[in-house]
């Protein structure tokens, strides 16, 4: 399959990225923090999974329509409840926006 220029779409509103979990996070933990999400949140959100991120983290990936002018307010209220939530147990992301969709 070709992809052309008129396949991609680029979209100023859509922030996508990984949040990542050490060993001590179960993926039951990470699952249930995003079915609390997805209840509160879920017109928003536009893509969610967990998988593998490395030998000994697990994340939970996204791809999230944020309403405010930048993804930096979505970023930070997000961050601090994740960090509020899993403590020292959220150690990293990976996230950015404007996000391209292709096809």
């Amino acid at each position: 399959m070709n992809i052309t220029k008129s396949d991609w779409t680029k979209h100023d509103d859509i922030v996508t990225g990984i949040w990542k979990f050490g060993p001590d996070v179960s993926p039951m933990a990470i699952g249930m923090f995003a079915s609390t999400w997805l209840e509160e949140d879920g017109d928003r959100i536009l893509q969610l999974y967990s998988r593998k991120c490395s030998k000994d983290q697990h994340g939970l990936g996204f791809m999230y329509r944020f309403t405010e002018e930048s993804h930096g307010p979505f970023f930070h209220r997000m961050t601090d409840r994740l960090k509020r939530t899993f403590g020292n147990g959220f150690v990293g992301w990976d996230t950015s926006s404007p996000t391209w969709i292709i096809k």
